[in-house]
């Protein structure tokens, strides 16, 4: 049963990481050819704050730090879910992010594939 558990906390990890980092280099691709209306709500917000146009290198830097806040929250819910001895109902607080993940990638996708 050990195993079970422990394959669906590395397989919700894996969708997770790799769903996170696919949406960076989308993202990344879209606004380096400007043919992407801006899709990401934390650098929309920042770009209408600014009333200024941002960089495409800027916009990856906002991103890249917004990715690495997001998995060291779940990283900490994770560690605190073992400190509660709640370990192997740990891979739950990974759900509802990883399904949101794939929601974005589908709808990332989507976008990258109206620019060819």
């Amino acid at each position: 049963m050990k195993d079970v558990r422990l394959n669906l906390n590395r397989i919700m990890w894996i969708l997770f990481y790799a769903g996170n980092i696919y949406d960076v280099i989308v993202s990344w691709i879209g606004w380096h050819n400007n043919s992407i209306i801006e899709s990401n709500l934390v650098v929309g917000i920042l770009w209408g704050l600014n009333n200024s146009y941002l960089s495409p290198l800027q916009e990856l830097e906002i991103v890249i730090a917004m990715k690495l806040f997001l998995f060291t929250i779940f990283m900490w819910a994770m560690k605190l879910a073992e400190v509660l001895h709640a370990g192997k109902y740990a891979w739950i607080i990974l759900v509802a992010p990883t399904i949101l993940t794939m929601v974005i990638v589908a709808w990332d996708t989507q976008l990258l594939l109206g620019l060819l």
